[in-house]
């Protein structure tokens, strides 16, 4: 496993991660110092380490101690919504189709301890039982061809964390923050992303996980947002191409009476996998 920066970036790779992190992090730091630190921490949290905390990170980034990481953490002012709306921006405008698919999913971060935002004992999937972890909502942006691309993020933060305003309040998380579900976490992400201009997708996609998929279809309608496939199973997601190119058939794997089948989804339609 590299242990560096400069064992582990290929040239070619470092030159396009500076190109787009020129366009997406870069302007959000004013500062010189942070908005470098910035830099080397994207090439260790993108980097093979097994672990990456802060005196990990710096060690990859070449540095004798973790102080300017913990800076980085702690102190640099910097919005990470903003970055992220700038994100979504280059994704448009590099990879965007009529053909692409919006996913939403959510997963487990298994942690240690307390203190992180929303941490207790609850299920994920990512470990496969009940396990002191973190849950985050995603959203993920696909394209035919198979380049998909991480556009937003949600943590969920669970009811029995408000029973502790003082718990909230030393993780770090504002007050004006109230409870959500993970389908409301999931729909505020497909909102930004259908309010967005410049993004365009055929098909929503969410697994049963995600809940409550018939209400968020509702909602969709009233958004008059592109089909939902609700009940996806992502490993076995593709966009299939057939003849003359085409986005608005998806294909996905659900499971039923304990077996796994194909359900093909066309225009016009929203669909599970009940059906």
């Amino acid at each position: 496993m590299p242990s560096t920066v400069a064992q582990g970036v290929p040239a070619r790779w470092d030159d396009a991660l500076d190109e787009l992190f020129s366009q997406v992090l870069a302007p959000f730091f004013v500062r010189s110092e942070p908005r470098l630190r910035a830099r080397a921490c994207l090439d260790g949290l993108l980097s093979s380490l097994e672990r990456k905390n802060g005196w990990l990170l710096a060690e990859y980034a070449g540095n004798g101690t973790p102080d300017g990481m913990q800076r980085l953490f702690s102190h640099a002012r910097w919005d990470a919504d903003e970055v992220r709306d700038a994100l979504r921006a280059q994704v448009a405008e590099r990879l965007g189709s009529r053909d692409g698919v919006l996913v939403v999913d959510d997963t487990g971060l298994e942690k240690k301890g307390r203190c992180s935002a929303g941490v207790q004992r609850q299920y994920t999937g990512t470990a496969g039982k009940i396990t002191n972890c973190q849950i985050g909502v995603f959203a993920a942006y696909a394209v035919p061809g198979g380049q998909r691309v991480l556009i937003d993020r949600e943590l969920y933060l669970p009811a029995s964390w408000f029973d502790e305003p003082a718990r909230l309040a030393g993780a770090g998380v504002g007050a004006g923050v109230v409870f959500a579900t993970k389908p409301e976490l999931a729909w505020r992400m497909i909102e930004r992303a259908a309010d967005d201009p410049l993004l365009t997708f055929a098909w929503v996609g969410g697994d049963e996980s995600t809940g409550e998929v018939s209400t968020m279809m509702v909602r969709k309608h009233g958004r008059a947002l592109p089909p939902m496939c609700g009940h996806l199973e992502y490993r076995m997601m593709e966009i299939r191409r057939q003849g003359v190119p085409r986005g608005d058939e998806v294909v996905s794997a659900g499971v039923q009476g304990g077996r796994r089948r194909v359900v093909s989804v066309r225009s016009g339609t929203d669909a599970g996998i009940g059906g």
